[in-house]
Formats: structure tokens, sequence, C-alpha cells
């Protein structure tokens, strides 16, 4: 969750969807280089729905990463199991794939 400006008693935002968001996280803006307090893009291989907190992979509590699914991959910053597509024809995607492989 995110604290978008100081003084609140509790996160304002969620995380996007994609991203993950340590505490401290203060803006919802990803592409903010001038802070390190924003959110951080998902690992290969995983997803991360809104609200993500950490980078470590958690399967089925979705304060967490969660591995890509079998039969699709995910590159970084992957919004849902879906990720980026199904794994494409004489490829192989197991559980966590970032690139297919042949």
């Amino acid at each position: 969750k995110v604290c978008s400006r100081e003084g609140l008693s509790s996160p304002n935002l969620q995380c996007p969807a994609g991203f993950y968001c340590l505490n401290g996280t203060m803006t919802s803006d990803p592409f903010r280089n001038d802070t390190t307090l924003r959110p951080y893009a998902c690992r290969p291989g995983t997803y991360c729905l809104s609200g993500t907190g950490n980078d470590d992979v958690r399967e089925g509590d979705f304060l967490f990463a969660q591995p890509c699914p079998a039969g699709f991959f995910c590159e970084a910053a992957s919004i849902s199991a879906k990720g980026s597509g199904p794994c494409p024809p004489g490829f192989v995607c197991p559980k966590g794939t970032a690139n297919p492989r042949p």
C-alpha cells in the first residue's frame, strides 16, 4: 500500500498491478526516479495483483508475488495469471516461466 502524502494514519492508495510496494512507499508512480520509495516491477516468471507488498513468492497469498501458472509466461511487471500470454505452440511453459522454451 502507498502513503501518497505525509501525515496519513494509514495508506491511501493500492500498489499498482504488476508492481510491489514495500513498507514506506510514497508514490504509486513506478516511473518516478526522484525517490526509491516507489513501486518496483515484479520479477519475470511472476505476476502481481494490485496491492502486492512483497516480491517474494507465496503461492495463494496475494500480498506476495505469484508464480506464473503452467501454460503461460510472465515477463517483468505482469498484472495477471495470464501474464504475457499463453505459451506458443512448440514451446513449453512450466510454472514460473518468464520466457517460453522450445
